[in-house]
């Protein structure tokens, strides 16, 4: 599975409260290239060191936290992540553990988790 879209990686940054940056136009310090965030006011060379891939076992983490700690919301992501693991390869999944074989297939990457749990919050309200 590819890694987060844009557009995921901002739905991820607003379910686990992370700022997605965003520079000023102009720099703050012409001769040695920084930037300052618009909305949290971070310093910064590159645009990209700042803002999260969720790629990592570390973002994965925060991103399983977030799920967790909003009441049902992870109860819902997995039943909502079983439907699409389910219809991927029907008869296989029947055929095989099903509920160990879900686990697994959530987690097996930080990527592949992470674009999930973008896809279930991107249809949440409030997300």
């Amino acid at each position: 599975m590819n890694e987060p879209t844009i557009e995921e990686r901002k739905i991820l940054c607003k379910l686990t409260g992370q700022c997605w940056h965003e520079a000023y136009v102009g720099q703050l310090e012409p001769d040695i290239g920084m930037f300052q965030c618009i909305q949290c006011g971070v310093f910064f060379y590159k645009i990209e060191d700042v803002r999260p891939t969720f790629t990592t076992w570390e973002d994965l983490g925060k991103v399983f936290q977030a799920l967790v700690g909003k009441d049902d919301l992870f109860r819902e992501f997995l039943s909502w992540s079983w439907k699409k693991y389910i219809n991927e390869d029907f008869k296989e999944r029947i055929k095989s553990n099903r509920y160990s074989g879900h686990i697994a297939w959530l987690f097996q990457s930080p990527a592949h988790f992470c674009k999930l749990a973008a896809s279930f919050a991107g249809k949440l309200e409030g997300v």
